[in-house]
């Protein structure tokens, strides 16, 4: 099997995943915080539906600065629906298709690099980064009265209570 078909594949299954996480996302909850210390849901949410644009991303592209000379152009909107999220999971994740099928294997092994201003932090080959962002959408998820965590490693989606507020 071909390198961008067994990441097509993960994708795939991620992003299945996600989606049923992302569809039970209450409105109205953005800052809620499980913990002080904690991101607020809304973010997270934002970041599960946002993940496969990395995919693209790195795929598309050799090299990401996070910290620019001249300032980071990345913004991120406010999604505080159930509805927007899935939208933006939905194009999100067509664009990672999408980059998937236009490349090849040969280009997956060529290197990839974060930089921090201008120095570069890391250096991989593509194929070796991409897994952890599809990983990612397997990221935590939170309900009204329970924090739940996707199981998604064990096969199947399955939302379970790890513990109550």
């Amino acid at each position: 099997m071909k390198i961008k078909d067994f990441l097509l594949e993960e994708l795939q299954r991620e992003v299945k995943r996600s989606r049923a996480a992302l569809e039970q996302v209450p409105s109205g909850k953005y800052d809620w915080k499980p913990h002080e210390k904690s991101m607020t849901f809304g973010y997270l949410a934002n970041l599960v539906a946002t993940i496969p644009t990395w995919i693209a991303m790195q795929i598309n592209q050799a090299q990401l600065d996070v910290a620019p000379a001249t300032g980071g152009t990345m913004e991120q909107k406010r999604l505080d629906e159930s509805e927007k999220l899935l939208q933006t999971l939905e194009k999100a994740s067509a664009e990672a298709r999408t980059a998937f099928e236009n490349t090849s294997d040969e280009h997956l092994k060529t290197n990839w690099r974060l930089l921090a201003g201008g120095q570069v932090v890391l250096e991989a080959p593509r194929y070796e980064m991409i897994p952890g962002h599809v990983q990612s959408l397997g990221s935590p998820s939170w309900s009204d009265d329970c924090l739940f965590a996707v199981n998604g490693r064990q096969g199947s989606f399955d939302l379970r209570p790890v513990r109550r507020r």
